[in-house]
């Protein structure tokens, strides 16, 4: 398998769509139905290659698992990115202070190939081989 993708949503029919797309691509891909969920895998090991993150979730927000993936030298360097509906400033200018590597707004229907470029790009420039 190749790099391992932590996906963070609330909706479950997006993360099977992502998970299928991703592993299609050779990713393996580790799921997360909200922030609180998120923050127990990357508290264990193994930790991802990178994560894909929702900002509206119940309990914990995706804004606040940016945080805590930042806080710590361990998890710090994964790229993330933030894939959200929320169309805004405020959040986007939020979410890059925050350290997110990428902020892009969901389209419907999501741009899976863009997506997958995105990641892929990341992955090499974060953890280069």
């Amino acid at each position: 398998m190749g790099a391992m993708i932590l996906l963070v949503d609330d909706e479950p029919a997006f993360r099977l769509a992502t998970r299928l797309y991703l592993e299609g691509k050779g990713y393996e891909v580790t799921e997360a139905e909200d922030g609180m969920a998120a923050m127990k895998l990357l508290a264990s090991d193994p930790l991802p290659d990178g994560v894909i993150l929702d900002i509206n979730m119940p309990r914990v927000s995706g804004i606040d698992v940016l945080s805590f993936l930042h806080s710590t030298e361990r998890t710090r360097n994964i790229p993330v990115v933030m894939l959200t509906a929320r169309d805004d400033a405020e959040t986007e200018t939020l979410s890059w202070y925050e350290g997110c590597d990428w902020y892009q707004v969901k389209s419907k229907p999501i741009e899976y190939e863009d997506l997958g470029l995105v990641i892929e790009r990341l992955l090499q420039y974060k953890n280069p081989q």
